[in-house]
Protein backbone atom coordinates (compact mmCIF):
# COMPACT_ATOMS: atom_id res chain seq x y z
CA UNK A 1 0.00 0.00 0.00
CA UNK A 2 2.63 2.41 0.60
CA UNK A 3 1.49 5.57 2.15
CA UNK A 4 -1.80 5.48 -0.14
CA UNK A 5 -3.33 5.12 3.92
CA UNK A 6 -0.86 7.96 5.00
CA UNK A 7 -2.10 9.79 2.72
CA UNK A 8 -6.06 9.88 2.62
CA UNK A 9 -6.06 9.75 6.02
CA UNK A 10 -4.43 13.28 5.96
CA UNK A 11 -6.67 13.96 2.89
CA UNK A 12 -9.75 13.64 5.53
CA UNK A 13 -7.84 15.64 8.76
CA UNK A 14 -6.67 12.67 10.30
CA UNK A 15 -3.43 12.86 11.88
CA UNK A 16 -1.77 9.41 11.52
CA UNK A 17 0.88 8.29 13.94
CA UNK A 18 4.43 9.26 13.28
CA UNK A 19 7.52 8.67 15.52
CA UNK A 20 8.78 11.76 17.18
CA UNK A 21 11.71 10.66 17.72
CA UNK A 22 13.97 9.73 20.24
CA UNK A 23 12.40 9.24 23.77
CA UNK A 24 14.18 8.10 27.21
CA UNK A 25 10.64 5.44 27.47
CA UNK A 26 7.60 4.32 25.31
CA UNK A 27 5.62 5.81 28.19
CA UNK A 28 6.96 8.75 26.87
CA UNK A 29 6.62 8.32 23.41
CA UNK A 30 3.55 6.97 23.65
CA UNK A 31 2.28 9.86 25.84
CA UNK A 32 3.66 12.49 22.83
CA UNK A 33 2.08 10.31 20.17
CA UNK A 34 -1.54 10.30 21.56
CA UNK A 35 -1.42 13.90 23.02
CA UNK A 36 -5.02 15.30 21.75
CA UNK A 37 -6.11 12.32 20.77
CA UNK A 38 -6.49 10.49 24.07
CA UNK A 39 -5.86 10.99 27.27
CA UNK A 40 -4.94 7.44 28.22
CA UNK A 41 -1.50 7.77 28.21
CA UNK A 42 -1.14 11.09 30.57
CA UNK A 43 0.98 11.15 32.51
CA UNK A 44 -1.95 11.47 35.90
CA UNK A 45 -3.63 8.96 34.31
CA UNK A 46 -0.52 6.84 34.19
CA UNK A 47 0.08 7.18 37.51
CA UNK A 48 -3.27 6.59 39.12
CA UNK A 49 -3.38 3.27 37.35
CA UNK A 50 0.31 2.47 38.44
CA UNK A 51 0.46 1.81 34.28
CA UNK A 52 3.65 2.19 32.26
CA UNK A 53 4.25 1.35 28.54
CA UNK A 54 6.99 -1.10 27.97
CA UNK A 55 6.66 -1.37 23.88
CA UNK A 56 4.95 0.27 21.74
CA UNK A 57 4.67 0.14 17.52
CA UNK A 58 3.06 2.27 15.10
CA UNK A 59 1.26 -0.26 12.86
CA UNK A 60 -0.75 0.36 9.87
CA UNK A 61 1.04 3.04 7.55
CA UNK A 62 0.04 4.98 11.39
CA UNK A 63 -3.54 4.15 11.35
CA UNK A 64 -2.82 2.78 14.77
CA UNK A 65 -0.67 2.88 17.96
CA UNK A 66 -0.51 -0.33 19.65
CA UNK A 67 1.25 -0.74 23.84
CA UNK A 68 1.99 -3.34 26.11
CA UNK A 69 1.50 -1.86 28.88
CA UNK A 70 2.19 -2.99 32.66
CA UNK A 71 -0.51 -2.32 34.75
CA UNK A 72 -1.93 -2.45 38.69
CA UNK A 73 -4.14 -5.37 38.91
CA UNK A 74 -5.65 -3.78 42.04
CA UNK A 75 -6.04 -0.23 43.56
CA UNK A 76 -2.86 -1.40 46.31
CA UNK A 77 -1.10 -2.11 43.22
CA UNK A 78 0.35 -5.59 44.91
CA UNK A 79 -0.52 -7.54 41.63
CA UNK A 80 0.50 -6.45 37.96
CA UNK A 81 0.29 -7.68 34.76
CA UNK A 82 0.15 -7.16 30.88
CA UNK A 83 -2.51 -5.77 28.44
CA UNK A 84 -2.05 -4.69 25.13
CA UNK A 85 -3.86 -1.81 23.52
CA UNK A 86 -4.74 -1.05 20.03
CA UNK A 87 -5.52 3.14 19.21
CA UNK A 88 -6.80 4.12 16.41
CA UNK A 89 -5.35 7.65 14.67
CA UNK A 90 -8.16 9.24 16.34
CA UNK A 91 -7.50 7.94 19.73
CA UNK A 92 -9.69 5.43 20.33
CA UNK A 93 -9.44 2.00 21.67
CA UNK A 94 -10.31 -0.51 19.03
CA UNK A 95 -9.00 -3.73 20.53
CA UNK A 96 -10.62 -6.22 23.23
CA UNK A 97 -7.71 -5.20 25.86
CA UNK A 98 -7.77 -7.00 28.89
CA UNK A 99 -9.23 -5.96 31.78
CA UNK A 100 -7.45 -5.76 35.33
CA UNK A 101 -9.11 -9.22 36.33
CA UNK A 102 -7.45 -10.61 33.41
CA UNK A 103 -3.93 -9.20 32.53
CA UNK A 104 -1.51 -11.40 31.26
CA UNK A 105 0.77 -12.20 33.30
CA UNK A 106 4.23 -13.97 32.20
CA UNK A 107 5.91 -11.13 29.98
CA UNK A 108 6.52 -13.41 27.25
CA UNK A 109 2.83 -14.12 26.57
CA UNK A 110 2.20 -10.44 26.69
CA UNK A 111 5.05 -9.89 23.83
CA UNK A 112 3.39 -12.47 21.67
CA UNK A 113 -0.13 -10.68 21.77
CA UNK A 114 1.30 -7.50 21.24
CA UNK A 115 3.43 -8.89 18.00
CA UNK A 116 -0.28 -10.64 17.02
CA UNK A 117 -2.01 -7.04 17.58
CA UNK A 118 0.54 -5.48 15.37
CA UNK A 119 0.07 -8.44 12.87
CA UNK A 120 -3.46 -7.89 13.12
CA UNK A 121 -3.34 -3.89 12.64
CA UNK A 122 -1.18 -4.44 9.80
CA UNK A 123 -3.90 -6.37 8.24
CA UNK A 124 -7.04 -4.64 8.75
CA UNK A 125 -5.26 -1.29 8.29
CA UNK A 126 -8.10 0.14 5.34
CA UNK A 127 -10.49 -1.07 7.38
CA UNK A 128 -9.35 0.90 10.83
CA UNK A 129 -9.23 4.02 8.43
CA UNK A 130 -12.65 3.43 6.86
CA UNK A 131 -13.96 3.28 10.61
CA UNK A 132 -12.40 6.17 11.70
CA UNK A 133 -13.15 8.12 8.70
CA UNK A 134 -17.07 7.13 9.14
CA UNK A 135 -17.12 8.37 12.91
CA UNK A 136 -15.56 11.66 11.38
CA UNK A 137 -18.45 11.95 9.00
CA UNK A 138 -20.76 11.29 12.06
CA UNK A 139 -19.23 14.18 14.14
CA UNK A 140 -19.10 16.73 11.64
CA UNK A 141 -22.76 16.01 9.93
CA UNK A 142 -23.91 16.72 13.92
CA UNK A 143 -21.69 20.18 14.08
CA UNK A 144 -23.24 21.26 10.77
CA UNK A 145 -26.58 20.51 11.74
CA UNK A 146 -25.91 22.39 15.26
CA UNK A 147 -24.67 25.32 12.91
CA UNK A 148 -27.64 25.49 10.61
CA UNK A 149 -30.11 25.49 13.98
CA UNK A 150 -27.99 28.03 15.52
CA UNK A 151 -28.24 30.41 12.46
CA UNK A 152 -31.59 29.65 12.06
CA UNK A 153 -32.03 30.89 15.72
CA UNK A 154 -29.81 33.77 14.82
CA UNK A 155 -32.06 34.50 11.69
CA UNK A 156 -35.03 34.99 14.41
CA UNK A 157 -33.42 37.16 16.83
CA UNK A 158 -34.33 41.05 16.08
CA UNK A 159 -31.37 43.35 16.27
Amino acid sequence: MGDKLYNIARMAGLEPYQSRGYFSSATKEATSLTAGKTHYFDPDTLKYFHSRVVRLAIAGEGMALVTLELASADPDNTRRGYRVNVHDLTGRVINERQDVDNLIASKAKAERAFHDAVNAVEQTARHILAEAIGRQTQTHARALEDLKAAARALRSVKP
